[in-house]
């Protein structure tokens, strides 16, 4: 689009283009230009009998967005190079480019621009939260939908997700852009990028799309990631050519689809122009430790494995790095499953000896469950000079995190691995233990343990419990 933008104002010379009467080119200059900047394909039978300039769609939204942007403007009939945009530098001008084809509506593909103020909630994401979209990759589809809720909730005053990261049930307004989502959910991977029917299927369900021709339901994607790449925003790469019998036209499919440098800064600028904030990731190798350790929950984990192991390679004291990020990973306040994810990583990168040696240092600090969770199962420390509750507390911890983050067609093997079958007999004393989530687990044990002893002894407790506690 700077390309366009800078050669439109060269086209357009000292005396600039004549227009007609609507402000449209003439016919001739729009052929000439469409072919020089390749807008729109012009041996397409759909233009073979061309009547008016303005039913080139490339070069119609390529042209406004020049002209909103002030790389040309219309003059006494005449379209004329811009002064100031000419004497910008690139990325100011493609930073320029970018926000006025916002303006401009090019980021919608269907319809027209939202408004957030005026905007019916978009009940298609009611729910989403709960079950990621079909056809994306779970983790991937789990993230964007909740950067998505949070950010547009913040942006409409009020908080949809609690401190969990879960879904509050209240309704979410919509995106003003359909590339809003698709920013939100390119920027989680602004390394690899995104297989292209993945982001069409999360766009597809976010947008509510009804699909183009035939119900299509890539179609708009196509025409939003096409756009986005005309923009410099995005390279869809490894795509493939396939003919489309209802458009009678071969059509792009399949391939990744990654933001460009610019397009993470533009990214970044369109969705501050709609009011969101998107958590940017440090460069690792000037990152600080905890800049590295925040960045759990917030990108994937191979992301952050990838981004720790940057960050330990460019430090110039490798061992006080890692004592450092072990000690940040169990500050206090430090919600349970970083700990717990932070804590394992540290040792699959650092290795299990080194980090052993330095959870001892917390034995008394505030994750002191845990680190004696570890060290016990490591042989690197008696369970008898431990108090009796502290391993009980240790487990519950780790069900309710299990709970909460991961699939229940995962549970009966974890909760088996937790409480083996000659483990029922720990559920006489377990039910007594002070633990604001006892409840919950004893209920998911009872209910999905493969052992159906230990699956009893925990339904007895649940019992008790609920006689001791009033179930709360």
């Amino acid at each position: 689009m700077l390309a366009d933008a800078r050669a439109l104002a060269t086209w357009c010379g000292p005396s600039g283009r004549v227009l007609t009467r609507t402000g449209n080119l003439r016919i001739a200059d729009a052929r000439e230009l469409a072919g020089k900047l390749g807008t729109d394909d012009l041996d397409s039978p759909a233009f073979a009998r061309l009547d008016r300039a303005d039913r080139l769609p490339v070069l119609t939204w390529v042209l406004e967005t020049a002209v909103r942007a002030g790389a040309v403007h219309r003059e006494n009939g005449r379209l004329v190079a811009g002064g100031r945009f000419g004497g910008l530098d690139d990325t100011t001008a493609h930073e320029d480019l970018v926000l006025a084809a916002r303006d401009q509506g090019v980021l919608t593909v269907t319809g027209e621009r939202r408004v957030p103020d005026g905007a019916e909630p978009l009940d298609v994401l009611d729910g989403l939260l709960e079950e990621p979209p079909a056809g994306t990759d779970d983790e991937d589809g789990r993230n964007a939908l909740e950067i998505l809720a949070e950010q547009l909730g913040r942006a409409d005053g009020e908080e949809l997700l609690d401190e969990d990261g879960f879904d509050q049930g209240t309704p979410v307004p919509e995106p003003a852009d359909d590339a809003t989502p698709a920013f939100l959910a390119l920027l989680r991977h602004p390394v690899e990028g995104m297989p292209f029917e993945d982001l069409a299927a999360l766009l597809d369900l976010v947008l509510g799309w009804d699909g183009g021709p035939a119900g299509d339901g890539a179609f708009p994607a196509r025409m939003l990631v096409t756009r986005l790449e005309r923009l410099g925003l995005a390279e869809w790469s490894d795509s493939t050519l396939e003919q489309d019998d209802v458009l009678g036209a071969d059509v792009r499919s399949g391939g990744r689809v990654t933001l460009t440098p610019g397009g993470v800064a533009c990214g970044l600028l369109v969705l501050a122009a709609e009011s969101l904030e998107f958590p940017t990731r440090p460069d690792p190798a000037v990152a600080s430790v905890e800049e590295i350790v925040d960045l759990a929950g917030e990108v994937t984990p191979t992301e952050w494995r990838r981004d720790i192991d940057a960050w330990h390679a460019a430090q110039p004291d490798p061992g006080r790095a890692v004592a450092a990020f072990v000690d940040r990973a169990l500050a206090p306040g430090r919600p349970l499953v970083v700990v717990l994810t932070a804590t394992g990583v540290a040792a699959d990168r650092f290795g299990d000896d080194v980090v052993d040696g330095l959870l001892r240092r917390h034995l008394d600090g505030p994750h002191r469950a845990q680190v004696a969770r570890r060290l016990v199962a490591r042989g690197q420390l008696d369970p008898g000079t431990l108090e009796p509750e502290l391993l009980l507390q240790a487990s519950i911890d780790v069900l309710a995190v299990t709970v909460d983050t991961i699939g229940s067609d995962e549970w009966p093997a974890l909760f088996a691995r937790e409480f083996p079958a000659d483990a029922a007999e720990v559920f006489d004393e377990l039910w007594r233990l002070d633990h604001p989530r006892l409840g919950d687990v004893l209920t998911e044990v009872g209910a999905h343990h493969p052992d159906a002893r230990v699956a009893e002894a925990a339904r007895t407790a649940l019992s008790r419990w609920r006689g001791r506690s009033g179930g709360h």
